[in-house]
């Protein structure tokens, strides 16, 4: 979205990730200060030591935000038509993944989808969507999903399953046995807690665990975008495969987007950066 406004007001865009981001490793990993570009290219080739030394700069703010969601009317996770084309443009113009990233990535997508295959992707999110987040969906279940895949299933080859959570996992193995494919090597969770928050055994053992997780995320999401059809509830990550799919200038033949509606009610919802806190990881955003 900063690239957005900042190509609206004739502007460079730079993109800078907190250093606090629960996908951040130490400062210096891979040669690299700011955790962004450990992922993706700067936009237009300017790092944030060049921002930092220059004259005229400003930076993204919460009233461009919801000048936005006034713009395209939208309402938290519920997103318009036209912010998805708009936002494609400005992905294809702005947003390159490191190139020896994409290549690791795409080769597990490869391996995982096969050639020519029709692939339904599907995210079922679990874990800690279910704690029932202030302003964040409601869970979807996966009989749910199970509904909506069957209706049009006699089009696909394979279902694509991204899931953070291991007993989602099951219930789609249970259900789809060998016409369901997932990336194996991927950290999920069989408890309520997000693998971001580094709870798990697999976390600690592995090497640059946050880079790992950070990879995992983007995996699911470009495979997801990489699938003829989608179906999902509504999630960051789903809302970025869609975007990254019309930024290829490509649509899914089937598109459905689940909604169970908004855990809107302060008093029975959490606070998504107490309840981290509590569990003693410094947060400053995914």
């Amino acid at each position: 979205e900063g690239c957005l406004v900042a190509d609206e007001l004739g502007f460079y865009p730079v993109v800078s990730m907190s250093e606090e981001s629960l996908y951040a490793e130490k400062k210096g990993f891979l040669g690299k200060d700011n955790p962004w570009e450990c992922y993706f290219e700067q936009p237009v080739g300017i790092d944030m030591n060049i921002y930092n030394q220059g004259f005229r700069t400003t930076s993204m703010s919460r009233d461009d935000l919801a000048m936005l969601a006034e713009r395209y009317k939208n309402d938290g996770y519920r997103l318009s038509k036209e912010y998805f084309e708009d936002t494609g443009k400005i992905w294809r113009k702005y947003i390159r993944v490191r190139k020896e990233l994409e290549l690791e990535l795409q080769s597990k997508i490869d391996e995982t989808f096969g050639k020519d295959s029709r692939v339904l992707g599907v995210q079922a999110r679990g874990t800690d969507f279910n704690r029932g987040y202030y302003n964040h969906p409601k869970p979807i279940l996966p009989e749910d999903y199970f509904k909506q895949i069957d209706k049009i299933i006699d089009k696909y080859d394979y279902i694509f399953l991204a899931t953070e959570d291991n007993n989602n996992l099951e219930r789609f193995i249970d259900k789809y046995g060998d016409k369901l494919v997932y990336h194996t090597d991927i950290e999920r969770s069989s408890t309520i807690d997000n693998p971001a928050l580094g709870k798990s055994d697999t976390f600690k053992t592995r090497e640059n665990p946050k880079y790992c997780l950070a990879k995992d995320v983007m995996l699911d999401m470009m495979s997801l975008s990489e699938c003829k059809g989608i179906i999902t509830g509504m999630s960051q990550v789903s809302i970025c495969a869609r975007i990254w799919k019309l930024a290829r200038n490509e649509k899914f033949v089937d598109d459905i987007i689940m909604d169970n509606g908004i855990f809107s009610d302060k008093k029975n919802s959490v606070s998504i950066r107490e309840l981290i806190e509590i569990d003693g990881v410094k947060f400053d955003g995914w």
